[in-house]
């Protein structure tokens, strides 16, 4: 959760992190994109550059979730684009998670947050059933609802990028152009 929280940077400080509220699209509480861009402190660097859209409506343990389950996305692209080196001819490949990666990484967030407020929370269908986080699961609950959370497609909600990713077909990079040097 720290980790999420430290992503979005001092206030009034341009860390590159763009924050806006409204609606995200396609059902969801919270969307983050990311890029990459010039460090405006050295023109041989780059950084990463996120927007994040938090629905306006949030309040709560569903906000205070929504705000660190992004910011564990923000985090990831930062961990990645701060390994790549001045002029951009080596990075740490292994930090460039895919959307398997990052998304179970911001699920398990979403899951101690509530847990932390002694709350659960539905997060889309696993199957018949809704995919619920929060108090009371063990850490083996939490990792299948959130394999079945991924797996369905339906979860992705209107927008891409859509779920149906798995431990076996993990989706994109979080930078795809981006790939291991030759």
């Amino acid at each position: 959760m720290v980790r999420g929280a430290q992503a979005y940077g001092a206030k009034a400080t341009d860390n590159g992190v763009s924050i806006r509220f409204g609606d995200p699209g396609g059902g969801k509480d919270g969307l983050t994109t990311n890029a990459l861009g010039a460090d405006p402190n050295d023109p041989n660097k780059v950084r990463a550059e996120g927007t994040v859209v938090f629905r306006s409506t949030l309040t709560g343990t569903n906000l205070e979730g929504t705000v660190a389950h992004e910011g564990s996305h923000v985090a990831d692209a930062q961990e990645f684009v701060n390994t790549i080196s001045p002029g951009g001819m080596d990075f740490d490949f292994s930090k460039n998670l895919t959307e398997y990666q990052t998304k179970v990484r911001a699920y398990k967030v979403s899951n101690s947050v509530l847990a932390a407020g002694n709350e659960r929370a539905s997060k889309g269908m696993c199957g018949p059933s809704p995919c619920v986080l929060g108090t009371g699961l063990s850490s083996s609950q939490v990792a299948r609802t959130i394999d079945q959370l991924l797996a369905n497609p339906l979860n992705g909600y209107e927008t891409a990028p859509k779920y149906g990713i798995s431990p076996s077909n993990q989706g994109p990079r979080l930078y795809p152009s981006l790939t291991p040097p030759h």
